[in-house]
């Protein structure tokens, strides 16, 4: 804040020259153009004189009122765009003058970014700070560790003994070589971490196990904690676990290591296991090994010092120690992360309220979700690996994929659309709802214990004996909670129907009762005793999107017929036919909605067909015999569009129970930080009444 009593001074790392605008001026925190003809000279003539020792009213004492103007507005920029300090408000320091004149290149590179840098340096300078580690790289982090200027240091080893030398860098420092660290009772290592603020910790041999505990018991805690591992020739550093930075951020080791572990990266290392007896890597060489360990000590120096990019701390680095290159990558908070994530389970009334909640909440604004979902994405620690867009032919339809990460298995999603907005919204919705289906959080669930006090009707639909975990689902004709068995909401194999994903509920249930639909009625498509009629092209009700996706297929000289097969759902859907092979069906709630649902998939069909991109032709679909295409035409009636969603919905859901149907909705909420960009995720159970009287699940191969 800028005041008459402030002591400004111009920081070391401040430089500037003069340009035709008026002057240039850089800093660690980046450069600016001031435009003025006089301020380069005016600048040549303060910069001695903004040494911190006089106030900003001495400086301007005895200007005219222009000039003083023009010194204090220059000033102002300069302290905003953090080019000076104001010596006024420095926090004193106890620091010899000998540990000053040692480390004073890190107190000058502090002072870049923060005032009071020596007071900040002794802070980093006194922390508590345990290193624990073995091999090569144990004997490196001490060292690094005592070059930064650390005052005490305790070492712990891997091993049962510890083979370390260094060399102190002042008369002040000492380093404690202590036992091995308890890793065989928990307990212990609890009072072990308690008494310091920091634990540094690095190995030779890749020890997840050992790493995913120590992280746990540092959230626990709120120890500010990072560590290395060396896998072949990688080294993964960070991220820097700091007490502030996770109720900011979100998100541990642990957390990092599931995001890295889904990418399918380390697939010679399953789960989180210790390889002590693992060879070390043949490329960690001393000054590799050295490299490694400056990296970690000056992520912890920045912390502390506040000196730097603090965001990148909260990131795991890859270090290649054969070629020393390294990049970063920010991750997200993973939902079965045992050490920060502890999710609660609801009761039925806040399952319902949550439900309500969903059901009332305003829809999602596209170029909002799509900015949100952005930071979902990274090459290997996203929920979404980087938006693929390759080499596929992106005329006349474009074609965006995306690659999903789970659990258990990776998978594509693919949209092809006319608009490219459109395409990018749709591959989005559709990477969102796979995801979603695919992570479960075992804790969420109820377990029959807890399933046994919930005053909940249980829906066990002909299940031969009582599931171990239930859920809760919401019952969408009666409105109300119910708990089901979690093998019907979390397949063990494939996504599933009923799965969807919208920026409204209404839109996600719609779309869902949709998937059903389709599936319901291809699996009755062959039972019917009349041949399917046969639409006229000529006057059958198109959007426009639809009119010009069918004169692209008739321009590409495709034979398109297309077939009205809605079957006993009456939702209207057609088999859309390239001559006499079917290449799509179009399922929608209007005649004209469904009709641009088949062509736009046809289109998809011909474009990949033609150019040989493979990776994007849909997926094979049922056949429709010849004996049921009828060679009568006939028009399809035009029917009233539902003009909301909510209304959309109460159609399609009319349509269900008047088939005896039974609608249950489960919100694919699993992962918090999905749901918080996209609360529209569910996936929709359905079951019906048999003739003797028992409820059965719908279920699909």
């Amino acid at each position: 804040m800028l005041t008459e009593e402030m002591r400004p001074k111009l920081k070391a790392d401040t430089c500037y020259i003069q340009v035709p605008e008026g002057v240039y001026i850089r800093g660690n925190h980046g450069g600016i153009v001031l435009k003025g003809q006089s301020l380069y000279h005016l600048l040549v003539y303060l910069a001695p004189r903004l040494n911190g020792e006089k106030t900003l009213q001495a400086l301007t004492d005895g200007l005219k009122p222009d000039q003083k103007s023009m010194v204090t507005k220059l000033v102002d920029k300069l302290l905003v765009r953090h080019f000076l300090q104001d010596m006024s408000q420095q926090h004193t320091s106890t620091l010899s003058p000998d540990v000053l004149t040692t480390y004073a290149s890190a107190i000058t590179f502090i002072g870049s970014f923060q005032t009071s840098p020596a007071y900040h340096f002794e802070q980093f300078r006194n922390q508590r700070l345990l290193v624990i580690g073995s091999g090569t790289t144990f004997t490196a982090m001490i060292q690094a560790c005592l070059q930064g200027g650390i005052k005490h240091i305790d070492a712990m080893s891997y091993q049962t003994s510890i083979d370390a030398s260094f060399s102190l860098c002042d008369p002040e420092q000492t380093v404690r070589l202590l036992d091995a660290f308890p890793w065989d009772n928990e307990a212990t290592m609890r009072d072990t971490v308690q008494a310091y603020d920091t634990i540094m910790a690095i190995a030779d041999q890749p020890l997840l196990a050992r790493a995913r505990v120590l992280n746990r018991i540092c959230v626990e805690q709120r120890k500010t904690c990072v560590q290395a591992l060396i896998i072949d020739e990688q080294a993964w550093v960070g991220p820097l676990l700091k007490p502030d930075t996770l109720l900011e951020q979100g998100g541990c080791w642990e957390c990092a290591w599931l995001r890295l572990q889904a990418h399918g990266e380390q697939k010679t290392l399953p789960g989180f296991t210790d390889q002590a007896n693992r060879q070390a890597s043949r490329f960690l060489t001393p000054s590799a090994a050295m490299l490694l360990a400056y990296r970690l000590a000056f992520n912890v120096f920045t912390s502390y010092t506040q000196a730097g990019r603090i965001k990148q701390l909260h990131t795991i680095t890859t270090l290649n120690l054969k070629t020393s290159f390294s990049e970063s990558h920010s991750f997200l908070p993973h939902p079965c992360c045992t050490a920060c994530q502890q999710p609660q389970i609801p009761t039925g009334a806040q399952f319902l309220e949550h439900i309500q909640h969903l059901q009332q909440q305003e829809p999602l604004q596209i170029g909002i979700f799509l900015e949100q979902l952005a930071r979902c994405f990274d090459s290997k620690l996203g929920l979404f690996a980087e938006r693929a867009e390759t080499d596929f032919v992106q005329m006349p339809l474009a074609v965006l994929t995306l690659r999903v990460l789970g659990q258990h298995e990776q998978r594509n999603v693919l949209a092809a659309k006319l608009d490219l907005q459109a395409a990018r919204l749709q591959v989005s919705l559709q990477a969102c709802a796979c995801y979603a289906a695919r992570i479960v959080d075992g804790r969420r669930l109820l377990p029959v214990s807890l399933v046994q006090q919930q005053a909940a009707i249980m829906i066990e639909a002909g299940l031969s004996s009582v599931d171990d975990s239930w859920a809760w689902a919401f019952d969408m004709q009666l409105q109300q909670p119910y708990l089901v068995p979690a093998e019907q909401v979390f397949p063990t194999s494939g996504t599933g129907r009923g799965v969807a994903a919208g920026m409204s509920w209404a839109e996600a249930s719609c779309r869902a009762l949709l998937d059903w639909s389709d599936y319901l009625t291809l699996a009755q498509l062959t039972q019917t005793r009349q041949p399917y009629r046969q639409v006229d092209l000529d006057s059958v009700p198109l959007t426009v999107v639809g009119r010009q996706l069918y004169q692209l297929l008739i321009a590409a000289g495709c034979q398109i017929t297309i077939y009205d097969v809605a079957g006993d759902l009456h939702i209207p859907m057609f088999a859309i036919c390239s001559g006499q092979q079917v290449v799509a069906y179009g399922t929608q709630y209007t005649v004209a909605e469904a009709l641009e649902h088949g062509l736009e998939q046809a289109l998809q069909y011909y474009q990949a067909i033609q150019f040989d991109r493979f990776a994007y032709v849909p997926a094979a679909v049922a056949e429709l015999p010849m004996n049921l295409r009828a060679d009568r035409h006939y028009i399809a009636p035009e029917t009233a569009e539902p003009e909301t969603w909510s209304a959309r919905l109460n159609w399609l859901l009319e349509r269900f129970q008047a088939n005896g149907l039974r609608v249950m909705a489960v919100p694919l909420d699993h992962d918090p930080v999905l749901s918080q960009t996209l609360p529209f995720i569910v996936r929709l159970l359905l079951t019906h009444t048999t003739r003797d009287g028992r409820e059965e699940w719908i279920t699909t191969p």
